[in-house]
């Protein structure tokens, strides 16, 4: 089973990509954040025949071993939910500190979807 140290490890590891995408988190002014989905995530239209399909993210590659532990974490605490995609916002969505450098669980928030 995956710890919440070694998890905690990990995002403190991890560099989360510039998002502009998600101008409904932002604070007033601010034009982008740090956050990123891992697993499938849902692709709209142009690419899936005109409907909405499942593709893996383009993230999973570079962040195996976060997308694996995140997976493990939360069969472990939640056996029967099978998630299909991890969100992570890092703490300028959250309101905290803006530093991804200096984190802990508290700063980072970590969704889990079934589509």
């Amino acid at each position: 089973m995956v710890t919440k140290s070694e998890m905690l490890k990990l995002l403190q590891a991890t560099e989360f990509p510039k998002n502009t995408g998600r101008t409904n988190v932002l604070k007033k002014g601010q034009t982008y954040s740090h956050s990123m989905v891992l697993g499938k995530v849902r692709k709209l239209y142009s690419s899936c025949n005109g409907k909405i399909c499942l593709v893996n993210s383009r993230h999973n590659e570079k962040n195996k071993g976060l997308l694996l532990v995140s997976k493990s974490l939360l069969r472990a605490h939640a056996p029967a939910y099978r998630a299909q995609a991890v969100t992570f916002n890092t703490p300028e969505i959250l309101g905290s500190i803006p530093s991804t450098k200096h984190m802990d669980l508290s700063f980072v928030s970590i969704k889990a979807f079934v589509f």
